[in-house]
């Protein structure tokens, strides 16, 4: 009944114990514990209930030990758990050595002393061999169940080397109160997920990336290089650095600079460059290809430039992913330097600003592409304008008064040339009206003057009306000398006739 009694007791402050944790997880200390500390904080989250000493009191009603026998019982099925379960975290590395066998020895020392007081009782040594393996078969249970289910809990790749290990170094190190962090890379931002002290916590951390992000890693005193995409397993002293985007990227932005004539413009420019992936493409069921040298040599690259930042800031270095913007500004206005503000404005086979660009993205790439950064594209925009608006004013005036004048030379050289043609085409048909004229007046030569004059002069005015009335001329004929012209053939005519 006493047994029974105890079996329900127990039972209770099992279900207890499972409803507290329940209503109050872990909490990840935010001071610093001592390695021992850590330790039985990980035996009593590993343990809990079987440590305490039920199965030593269940085993009494059947060796009917003596009082001290009670005692060597109570002791040892006490201990030995507890042994299992050290030698469980040293072996995962989370709890150091020392701690483990000081431990280790003490319980060992205590169940060496009261074991033989299980002897002092009516049981066979069969019993108590079978007493030995009831206390040693629940943490064995417990650690094999451990061992194969932590690493399906966590985001280990099967591929990686030793991931079972680190996956259980993980699960231990973070039921010691005291673990490494763990980092969730959410948009290309760190996101803390477990609070940890990367210096001197239990166990490993973890950094998981997306799929198209690289986490740069470094320790207080070296940088340790480019891990990912997937999850990053950390050791001491590791911290997130950085965290490197490989997709392709785009920077533009809006810069001035100075023409030939000193005018400032304002115009776009723009960048594409991703980290150096070499000759690896992206495929389905493999990681984002990149280098990882290239990775760091872009990490590293990182420039210093104080121009606008308080003397707090003036020597932190620029991002990687600033770096091609920031060496294009520098070479674009060298180049506009070359042209004055008509040359980029204007037109042929190929724009000013297409020259401009095709330079600057040479020079870019021969200075960026060795620190790890692939240029894949970038240029000059087309709106292209003056800072000053007065300057924009006069331009147009100058450009609307060179562009009459351009025009009044034209039609100056058309009107010259009309000129010209019409009065070659005038001599001409004066010419040919004279010699037909001076054959005509050849046949009245046996008339009298009068009447000769008076046929010449008929013959002078048909010419001029026939003339008169060809579309072509009479287009370009006032109509009031078309009409004088028919007025006096008519008035001839009627001369004649009467």
């Amino acid at each position: 009944m006493l047994y029974f009694i105890i079996l329900l007791i127990y039972m209770g402050l099992f279900f207890y114990l499972q409803e507290y944790l329940q209503k109050h997880p872990l909490e990840v200390s935010q001071e610093y514990v001592q390695p021992e500390t850590r330790a039985l904080w990980l035996l009593w989250h590993l343990g809990g209930p079987l440590l305490l000493p039920l199965m030593g009191i269940l085993w009494g009603g059947i060796l009917r030990p003596s009082i001290l026998g009670w005692v060597g019982i109570l002791v040892v099925s006490t201990c030995l758990p507890l042994i299992i379960f050290l030698i469980f975290a040293w072996w995962t590395g989370v709890t150091p050595a020392w701690v483990v066998w000081s431990l280790v020895g003490a319980f060992g020392l205590f169940s060496l002393l009261f074991a033989p007081l299980l002897f002092l009782s009516e049981a066979s040594w069969l019993l108590i061999l079978l007493f030995i393996i009831s206390l040693l078969t629940p943490p064995v249970l417990t650690i094999l169940a451990i061992f194969f289910w932590a690493p399906e809990l966590f985001p280990f790749p099967p591929d990686m080397e030793g991931y079972r290990k680190k996956a259980l170094a993980y699960f231990t190190g973070f039921f010691t109160t005291y673990p490494k962090p763990s980092i969730v890379i959410v948009k290309g931002d760190p996101k803390t997920r477990i609070k940890g002290n990367p210096f001197h916590g239990s166990g490993p951390g973890l950094v998981i990336t997306e799929a198209h992000n690289a986490a740069a890693i470094k320790d207080s005193a070296k940088f340790r290089g480019v891990f990912g995409p997937g999850t990053v397993v950390t050791d001491a002293n590791a911290q997130v650095h950085s965290v490197v985007d490989l997709l392709q990227q785009l920077r533009a932005e809006r810069v001035e600079a100075l023409t030939r004539d000193g005018i400032k413009v304002n115009l776009p420019i723009s960048s594409i460059f991703r980290i150096n992936p070499g000759e690896r493409v992206p495929a389905l069921g493999h990681k984002w290809p990149y280098r990882s040298s290239e990775a760091y040599k872009a990490v590293f690259a990182a420039e210093v430039n104080p121009a606008g930042k308080t003397p707090l800031d003036a020597h932190q270095p620029l991002p990687w992913e600033d770096l091609p913007l920031t060496v294009a500004k520098h070479y674009v206005k060298q180049e506009v330097a070359r042209y004055n503000l008509d040359d980029l404005y204007a037109m042929g086979e190929q724009l000013p600003r297409g020259a401009i660009g095709g330079e600057v993205k040479r020079r870019v790439k021969e200075e960026i592409e060795p620190k790890g950064i692939h240029i894949d594209g970038g240029g000059v925009g087309n709106k292209i304008i003056p800072v000053d608006e007065d300057v924009v004013k006069q331009r147009i005036e100058a450009w609307k008064a060179r562009w009459i004048s351009d025009m009044m030379k034209k039609n100056g050289k058309i009107m010259a040339q009309r000129q010209k043609q019409f009065g070659r085409v005038r001599g001409q048909m004066l010419m040919e009206l004279t010699q037909g004229l001076f054959e005509e007046s050849k046949k009245f030569n046996d008339l009298n003057p009068k009447e000769a004059r008076t046929l010449v002069t008929v013959r002078l005015l048909e010419t001029l009306d026939h003339v008169a009335r060809s579309p072509d001329v009479k287009a370009l004929l006032p109509e009031s000398v078309t009409m004088t012209i028919e007025q006096a053939h008519r008035q001839i005519v009627k001369w004649q006739r009467g």
